[in-house]
């Protein structure tokens, strides 16, 4: 079966991340340079301030610190493709509307194409392709199980009227080499009458440095099919209806 196509898409924003490892040379000119590999096709040029919570496990419980890094940002001209470049990281960034992988991944290898240009990519730390999904559903008392295969659980003992929720999963490919994280939470909608949904995947190798630079881009090809299935193993055939699938 080909990938299923909705005219009510509910894809928000699709995300591909590169992380080189901490080893790997970088210097303030980079993101010069790598601008100057993409400017014709993304010739708008910016900075903003980015800041990452990192978490680590030491001797006397979990640590948390939150750094700032000063990010290069180039777009198109419509500012909906976006490249971002800080330290020893690159993201590609599509907002709605999606056009498809077959769009969405040129620009992903002409990204990382200028990347290797610009710095000696000898390590890859980690890569991750996220989907970030937002169902709306017109019925204030939505029953979940009609619409998402994937859902919380309340025993029955406690009260069944959910006012909100967070649940998070990560399943292991067959060989355990990938894993895909579902997070899968209510938002607040700005209606009474309509339920709102935040279902976000994404796709990582579950041990860092297992990539090779040069499978970066066939391991981003198997993600993006990876992340279609499963997100269509989180949806019933009544969502799809609702998306208004096409046949």
């Amino acid at each position: 079966m080909g990938v299923r196509r909705y005219r009510h898409d509910p894809l928000r924003e699709v995300m591909c991340e590169f992380r080189l490892a901490p080893e790997v040379p970088w210097d303030p000119t980079i993101p010069g340079l790598i601008y100057e590999g993409l400017r014709e096709e993304f010739p708008e040029k910016r900075e903003r301030l980015a800041q990452e919570i990192q978490i680590t496990q030491t001797p006397h419980g979990f640590q948390q610190e939150i750094r700032s890094a000063e990010m290069a940002v180039f777009s198109q001209p419509d500012g909906l493709t976006i490249v971002q470049v800080a330290p020893r990281l690159l993201t590609v960034n599509r907002l709605r509307p999606y056009q498809g992988w077959d769009h969405f991944r040129p620009c992903i290898a002409r990204a990382f194409q200028a990347l290797r240009a610009a710095v000696s990519v000898h390590t890859l730390e980690t890569l991750t392709l996220r989907y970030i999904n937002q169902v709306e559903i017109a019925d204030g008392s939505v029953d979940l199980k009609s619409y998402f295969e994937v859902r919380p659980f309340l025993g029955d003992h406690l009260p069944q009227d959910l006012a909100g929720f967070m649940l998070g999963c990560v399943l292991a490919s067959p060989d355990s080499t990938d894993s895909c994280r579902i997070h899968f939470a209510s938002l607040e909608a700005d209606q009474p009458d309509v339920r709102k949904f935040l279902l976000m995947l994404e796709h990582f190798p579950t041990r860092p440095r297992s990539v090779a630079v040069e499978s970066a881009l066939s391991w981003i090809d198997h993600a993006h099919e990876q992340i279609v299935q499963i997100f269509e193993g989180c949806i019933t055939d009544q969502l799809r209806q609702l998306l208004g699938e096409e046949v």
